[in-house]
């Protein structure tokens, strides 16, 4: 499955958590959550791709300068594919894991509150 989204899905999630009543989370959304998992498992695969073929670039023969300055360019390109894909996931990864904090920190305080009024009666 090719994604080309780019994160768009994280962002959704992220916005489904902030649209929430204080204090609160909406219930766990499992589709979205498989779905994020696997546009990083698809950015991850790409920048493999990539990182294989800039490779195969980088180990060619050198035929002379034209050449040269193509396999140049070509490694360029593939650079920047690699590092977009790399920042997608990393930000996909970061907003996963943002949200499992605000989770159990939700959860943490919500106990708190329960502990408190079992004390207080």
């Amino acid at each position: 499955m090719a994604s080309t989204s780019f994160g768009k899905k994280a962002c959704e999630l992220v916005r489904e958590i902030a649209e929430s009543e204080a204090g609160t989370l909406p219930p766990y959304n499992q589709d979205l959550m498989r779905t994020i998992a696997d546009q990083c498992a698809d950015h991850v695969e790409a920048v493999q791709t990539l990182a294989k073929e800039f490779n195969e670039v980088n180990d060619a023969e050198d035929d002379g300068a034209e050449d040269a300055d193509a396999r140049e360019d070509k490694k360029g390109s593939l650079r920047t594919g690699m590092y977009a894909h790399h920042q997608v996931s990393a930000r996909d990864a970061g907003i996963e894991a943002a949200n499992r904090r605000r989770a159990r920190r939700e959860r943490n305080e919500s106990n708190e509150r329960t502990n408190e009024r079992r004390t207080s009666d």
